[in-house]
């Protein structure tokens, strides 16, 4: 099965378990369903299953990663001498502090930034790093799952404030972490590699860091931009 059917097939039901990649979550609601007259939250419900796909793409490719990406678990080994050679020998860091810090002081504050985003969402690191790209993928994944839940649970107290909240954190998390560091990385693993799997990947990435980049990026200068000057102040 491919992996854009195995994305497919989760359909308008999503469950969202605490062992999120490379996160511990709590608090976290079961399911939730996608209903036909929300307009515009099927679009959000894919870019949810693409966050989770490249978290899972940045993964060691080991049983689970071979679960999740299974039209190539035959090419496993394959793909684990090139995960050795691209983010070991290559030296690309799948870590985001190594790519836009400039010194020891910038990593310290970009890694506590980091976990401050993750603690006010109740989630952590599990073994690894917070600034490891697999977990910034995930936290994605994960805000706009919290999004989507909040607009459709009509019994949720201040379910629209939450939304926004969740909005909110996607757009200062994807500007400020996700994307500078995840462009360097996805470029690099375009140009490094030849191997199939990850340099579509890596293309697909990139394609979808820009897309996302019009949606956040561009609405939270707008909003800015709104809130310094209000309508008849210009």
């Amino acid at each position: 099965m491919s992996t854009d059917t195995a994305l497919r097939d989760v359909g308008k039901t999503c469950q969202v378990s605490g062992n999120l990649t490379g996160l511990h979550a709590r608090d976290v609601p079961q399911t939730f369903e996608v209903s036909g007259n929300l307009e515009g939250l099927h679009a959000d419900f894919e870019r949810m299953l693409q966050y989770k796909r490249f978290a899972v793409a940045l993964t060691y490719p080991d049983a689970g990663f071979a679960a999740f990406f299974s039209d190539v678990a035959a090419d496993a080994d394959q793909l684990a001498l090139e995960h050795d050679r691209l983010f070991r020998a290559k030296e690309i860091w799948l870590y985001g502090a190594e790519h836009v810090a400039q010194n020891e002081f910038q990593r310290a504050q970009i890694l506590a930034d980091v976990m401050g985003f993750y603690r006010a969402f109740g989630v952590a690191p599990g073994s690894d790093r917070p600034d490891a790209l697999a977990c910034e993928f995930e936290f994605m994944h994960y805000l706009v799952y919290k999004r989507l839940y909040a607009l459709e649970s009509s019994t949720l107290a201040d379910s629209e404030d939450k939304a926004a909240v969740c909005f909110d954190a996607q757009q200062k998390f994807f500007a400020e972490h996700l994307y500078p560091a995840a462009k360097k990385v996805a470029s690099a693993i375009a140009a490094h590699s030849e191997n199939e799997f990850y340099r579509q990947i890596a293309l697909e990435m990139l394609a979808f860091l820009e897309a996302e980049a019009a949606r956040l990026v561009s609405t939270n200068e707008e909003r800015t931009l709104a809130l310094a000057f209000p309508p008849g102040q210009v």
